[in-house]
């Protein structure tokens, strides 16, 4: 698989780690991986969608496994990849109330297609665990699909309390509108996502750089601007310079950026705080 770079602009963090034309290009066939991939905690990637680039762990150096994002493109029907999501969060969250087969947590706003949303958690000790699952198209989207983002987090919370959990009300039936046409990939020197930042002059700001290339963007941030985008390393650069040089770019204080480092199992990420 190719180097990937994951870039969380929102929190200012930067984590080392079959189309049809121009509407929905073609997705790197070394960046992807099929249904059925393993993913952490019992998950795997449904049938209808693709494991964009690697499982992405939110850990610490002293706890690896204090959460991990994957970020999934659907290439079939969006309903039925989530709710075979849906599925799978029912099981393994009994206590959810989840109804896989009522498409839940998903509406279609004026303008913005389709948007699933989902969230629980299990009381596990010591920490509860929870999750969090989404299904949309960010408004900078390159790869003409529904992106489907499911997160786990640990939390150390204290006894009694719990995490607040989302309503999911059943999808108010009939098909899915159709996901957007994708917006030209960027060129090095162009904005990564322009729709998505918090002034218009951050636009000369975020940029894509040299060595990399954009693959997608899933998360659009806060209301005071961000951007969560998934970058794939190009040429000779490694995933580790290209990283750095984000980290640069996202730098927002005078200082060099601070930098994390742990492993898990075989793998071993380095996270950029600028």
């Amino acid at each position: 698989m190719a180097g990937l770079v994951a870039v969380l602009i929102a929190g200012a963090v930067v984590w080392v780690v079959a189309g049809r034309g121009a509407d929905r290009p073609d997705l790197p066939a070394d960046s992807v991986s099929p249904p059925g991939t393993r993913l952490p905690d019992g998950f795997s990637v449904p049938d209808g969608a693709l494991l964009l680039g690697p499982v992405l762990l939110r850990g610490t150096q002293g706890d690896p496994a204090a959460g991990w994002t994957a970020v999934l493109a659907v290439e079939g029907k969006p309903l039925d990849a989530w709710k075979r999501l849906a599925g799978r969060i029912a099981e393994r969250y009994p206590g959810s109330g989840v109804d896989a087969s009522a498409a839940p947590g998903c509406r279609a706003p004026a303008g913005t297609g389709l948007v699933c949303e989902l969230s629980a958690y299990s009381k596990a000790s010591p920490a509860t665990m929870l999750l969090q699952a989404s299904l949309s198209q960010p408004a900078d989207d390159v790869t003409g699909r529904y992106l489907i983002v499911l997160s786990a987090s640990r939390l150390d919370l204290p006894p009694g309390m719990m995490p607040p959990t989302s309503e999911s009300p059943a999808w108010r039936g009939g098909e899915a509108p159709a996901p957007r046409p994708a917006r030209r990939a960027p060129e090095v020197g162009e904005p990564l996502a322009p729709s998505s930042v918090a002034y218009p002059s951050d636009d000369r700001r975020y940029v894509v750089l040299e060595g990399s290339e954009l693959l997608a963007q899933w998360g659009e941030g806060s209301l005071t601007g961000g951007f969560d985008v998934l970058l794939r390393t190009t040429g000779i650069a490694t995933a580790e310079e290209v990283a750095e040089a984000y980290a640069e770019q996202a730098t927002q204080y005078e200082g060099p950026a601070g930098v994390e480092q742990y492993r898990s199992g075989r793998t071993a990420f380095t996270r950029y705080l600028p």
